[in-house]
């Protein structure tokens, strides 16, 4: 892999229309490096970005780090530096949708802020002064997508999860059924904190009914929609944001983390889908 810093200059590869791919942790983009060819990997503000092929497709995975300030500045670097035309944002949180089980995923149909309180100037909760609406919404056809790559995700894709400690059917905390990871659509709501709490994940439930809560997803959301970028925020559930979260989270991540770049690597092989043709 050939390493280089960015130091001012644009780094892009291949044509356009070009993927860019954003995780918050090193787990959360390990598969995705695994499927990268043709791989030159680039520094700036202090993030690292792999350059190359994923399927055929000119991708950019990036690797942010963790929290709202470091999602928006990656999205940026994607935009000015790599040229990317639409972003992926891949990752694990806590789930606080009761159908939600460890390892479910959620795919997003629009995100918040859920600690974004300017309502002493008439504004809605979790929206920001200057933006219409609390709420970002995410393109249509990437969300379709991705529920079809999820749908393509064989036995022996959740055998590779599985060990001596951990196997599949996974149970619901909330109704004890046991079942297969499922998809479902939903509001991403993001803050800088990490939910562990029942308290406060009660709050963010009654205030914006998000289906999962994390830490990066809306303001990837937010600084694509001010660059005119589709994206979509996928999220495997690692914990179910209660008391006592960071438990399950360490235990569930990496799988949850495999979870989530799967759907990503699904929905490049089968980019064709969303307009996105491999470049050959």
């Amino acid at each position: 892999m050939k390493e280089q810093a960015v130091n001012g200059q644009n780094a892009v590869k291949g044509i356009s229309p070009k993927v860019g791919v954003i995780g918050a942790e090193q787990a959360e983009i390990d598969l995705l490096l695994e499927k990268l060819s043709s791989c030159e990997s680039f520094e700036y503000a202090g993030m690292r970005f792999y350059d190359g092929y994923i399927y055929g497709v000119p991708v950019t995975v990036s690797l942010c780090g963790v929290g709202k300030v470091n999602a928006a500045m990656c999205v940026q670097i994607l935009a000015v530096r790599f040229g990317v035309s639409r972003i992926i944002n891949t990752g694990t949180a806590g789930g606080t949708d009761d159908r939600l089980s460890v390892l479910d995923m959620v795919v997003s149909s629009d995100a918040v802020f859920h600690d974004v309180d300017v309502r002493t100037f008439g504004y809605a909760p979790g929206q920001l002064p200057g933006t219409d609406s609390p709420f970002f919404a995410a393109d249509p056809v990437m969300l379709k997508a991705a529920e079809k790559a999820f749908s393509g995700l064989g036995g022996d894709f959740f055998a590779s999860m599985e060990d001596g400690s951990f196997s599949f059917p996974v149970k619901n905390p909330a109704s004890s059924e046991k079942r297969f990871p499922a998809i479902v659509r939903g509001r991403i709501a993001s803050g800088d904190v990490f939910v562990a709490d029942k308290e406060l994940r009660r709050k963010i439930i009654s205030t914006f009914s998000p289906a999962c809560v994390e830490m990066e997803g809306a303001a990837v959301a937010q600084a694509c929609t001010a660059n005119g970028l589709p994206f979509l925020i996928l999220r495997s559930v690692s914990d179910m944001a209660d008391d006592g979260a960071g438990m399950p989270h360490r235990e569930f991540a990496r799988r949850a983390s495999m979870m989530s770049a799967a759907v990503v690597c699904g929905m490049l092989e089968s980019a064709g889908d969303w307009n996105i043709s491999p470049d050959n």
